[in-house]
């Protein structure tokens, strides 16, 4: 908070005015897109059986035996929620000004390169919001598009070990076909995968 109360001090800092309006990438973006990723993510942990297989398993048997109606396993997944790709699309999308600094961080964690979303086009799209995939809300030169992680890098590192190359070799085939793990996640895709759980962990405390 001190750089903050500093900023605030300084005759010739527009503090208020950098406060308040987001479409010059003022500091209300800072704070707007990591209280709403704490909160989305936040929730979404409380409930396991949107990202746990076995408390997804024993949410389905509980409502068969109280006969409720009961969707596809498939569906009790945060990540076809509205909430949570708005959240995606609103904390990684680029927008019509260059001014994203707020959303690096944000891209960095969630394996989001700059220009896969559009935030502009977040309530353009809303619609489409919880009835597709986060990966039918990518722009179109990303469609298809494979964004390797950390443990894609590992897999296709030992797979050229059996095929006989030595790991220098190996870290030069990557290198020249530009095969770099993008976010922090080892699973990407899925914040809340147990596996990722550490990263998450220092995400929300950033946030």
């Amino acid at each position: 908070m001190d750089p903050l109360f500093r900023l605030a001090a300084h005759p010739q800092i527009y503090f208020s005015r950098m406060w308040r309006f987001p479409e010059y990438g003022s500091w209300l973006d800072v704070k707007e897109i990591a209280l709403t990723a704490y909160l989305c993510l936040n929730m979404f942990y409380v409930k396991a059986e949107l990202w746990d297989d076995y408390s997804r398993r024993k949410k389905l048997e509980d409502m068969k035996r109280r006969n409720q109606p009961s969707p596809p396993e498939e569906m009790f997944d945060y990540r076809l929620t509205s909430s949570y790709q708005h959240m995606l699309v609103e904390s990684t999308g680029s927008g019509r000004w260059n001014y994203d600094c707020a959303k690096h961080p944000h891209r960095e964690f969630f394996g989001v390169p700059r220009g896969m979303y559009t935030s502009d086009l977040a309530w353009a799209k809303r619609h489409k919001f919880g009835y597709v995939t986060p990966s039918d809300l990518a722009n179109t030169m990303f469609k298809g598009t494979h964004v390797p992680s950390k443990t894609d890098v590992s897999s296709v590192l030992i797979l050229l070990g059996k095929r006989g190359l030595p790991a220098e070799l190996a870290l030069q085939v990557l290198d020249f076909a530009d095969y770099r793990p993008y976010g922090r996640l080892p699973i990407r895709d899925d914040p809340l995968h147990p596996d990722n759980s550490e990263e998450l962990a220092k995400y929300l405390r950033y946030c």
